[in-house]
């Protein structure tokens, strides 16, 4: 975290930007959009999660100052585009907490995948476990991604073109993201469009 942002509001008010994506702590983001609106810069800002997608961003900054900005974020069921258990099981957490943020969503992704892997090998046996791993093939409507936007899970064996392996090769097309914006006070859903809650406000 850091005190003084001025010098690079300045800096990004002066240099032709017309959006500034990046992500950055809750105290940080607070502050760069608090800093933003005193410098009077209308550069459009997006936060990739993180600070910006804290439940407490928008109550810190306040409605006024956060109109406009955006935020990519895993998928959350407080945004109204999934139903039945996921969101029984939503309310159910919020018994306990004040919300679900974006790391609660991918630990209960990892851990349900691990889940689902023990299941299918039927044993605790490490090299069983492996092979579940190897040979998932979950769609979008299994328990691990009730919470996620990603198409499926099916882990890549062979490799890709930078030669990375064991990564999710069902991300889908919003890359297991969706982009929200604030709007009249509210963060709404602006992306992917076909589930979208309002239009998106673009300031370039």
């Amino acid at each position: 975290d850091v005190s003084d942002l001025s010098s690079v509001v300045n800096k990004i008010k002066s240099s032709g930007a017309q959006i500034v994506f990046g992500g950055i702590s809750l105290n940080t983001a607070v502050l760069l959009a608090k800093t933003m609106n005193e410098y009077q810069c209308d550069v459009q800002l997006c936060g990739s999660g993180t600070g910006f997608s804290d439940p407490s961003f928008l109550a810190s900054v306040g409605p006024e100052i956060a109109n406009h900005i955006m935020s990519t974020t895993a998928f959350n069921p407080m945004y109204g585009t999934r139903e039945g258990e996921p969101t029984a099981l939503y309310e159910k957490y919020l018994e306990t907490h004040d919300s679900m943020p974006e790391e609660t969503i991918n630990g209960f992704c990892g851990m349900a995948t691990i889940l689902e892997a023990i299941e299918a090998a039927g044993s605790s046996d490490r090299d069983a476990i492996a092979d579940a791993l190897y040979n998932m093939d979950l769609d979008d409507t299994s328990y691990p991604l009730w919470f996620t936007m990603f198409d499926g899970i099916n882990f890549n064996t062979e490799g890709d073109e930078l030669g990375r392996y064991n990564q999710n090769a069902e991300v889908g097309a919003t890359a297991g993201q969706i982009l929200m914006q604030v709007i009249d006070g509210k963060w709404q859903l602006v992306w992917p469009t076909e589930r979208a809650t309002a239009d998106i406000v673009a300031n370039f």
